[in-house]
């Protein structure tokens, strides 16, 4: 049996908290902090441990938002690991101290219990598809380490080392095989021959790849100027002997 609840609790000081500052600073933040606590109602009146089985289109209609904001809203409570998802339902994280101290032990039991329930579904499920079909000899190399293993050989041969993390994300938005990673190392090579990386004007590793600069056609440098050499038939007009 599930215990009977009827209400929730916030904190006093609840509305001052990080999440819910930041949040509210968002474009239409206000609606997402509303948001927040019309869910923290919906999954007590559910009384499923925390649980919403709804989708951000239900949801958009039950509480009365745009898609659009719900969208947004769903993805800062995330980002704020206010909710989660877990067996394709959102839920309220720490869902236990938004609860009355009376009757926490049986809602922990049954949190527990559906836990057990859902590993056990997964391992079923893991063990009916392996009786189903022979397993596959994993992958030497997973895509994902061969990713790891080009952007390796290109930061490597890129003279400017910051914004590692902002680089490998701009690498794999490309996805490059091996043939575009040797442009890539190709245009590089080049540019580093040009005056302007010569001085020190080398954008950062992101805004390199951002910018898709290994289509940057590379200009030879202009040779130095200098004087023409004199013609041989010049002579110094000093000479007395000159016809």
């Amino acid at each position: 049996m599930y215990v009977d609840i009827k209400w929730v609790k916030l904190a006093v000081n609840w509305y001052k908290s990080d999440d819910i500052q930041l949040i509210r600073k968002l474009p239409d933040g206000d609606s997402v902090a509303l948001m927040f606590v019309m869910l923290l109602a919906m999954a007590g009146d559910r009384n499923d441990g925390g649980y919403i089985p709804y989708s951000e289109e239900d949801l958009a209609s039950l509480l009365g938002f745009e898609l659009q904001t719900v969208r947004m809203g769903m993805k800062a409570m995330e980002s704020r690991q206010m909710i989660d998802f877990d067996d394709g339902m959102f839920h309220i994280t720490n869902w236990d101290k938004y609860q009355s101290v009376e009757g926490m032990e049986k809602i922990r039991e049954q949190n527990r219990l559906r836990k057990a329930n859902q590993r056990e579904r997964q391992k079923q499920l893991k063990l009916e598809a392996a009786t189903a079909a022979p397993a596959l000899p994993e992958p030497k190399e997973s895509k994902q380490s061969a990713m790891d293993r080009r952007f390796e050989r290109w930061y490597k041969v890129y003279p400017k080392k910051v914004g590692r993390g902002a680089a490998e994300r701009a690498f794999a938005k490309y996805k490059p095989d091996d043939q575009l990673t040797d442009t890539m190392i190709q245009a590089v090579e080049a540019q580093k021959q040009t005056r302007q990386w010569k001085e020190g004007y080398i954008p950062n590793p992101a805004t390199w790849l951002n910018q898709k600069r290994w289509l940057d056609e590379v200009e030879e440098e202009p040779l130095p100027f200098t004087d023409p050499p004199e013609p041989s038939y010049i002579r110094d007009e000093s000479i007395e002997d000159w016809n």
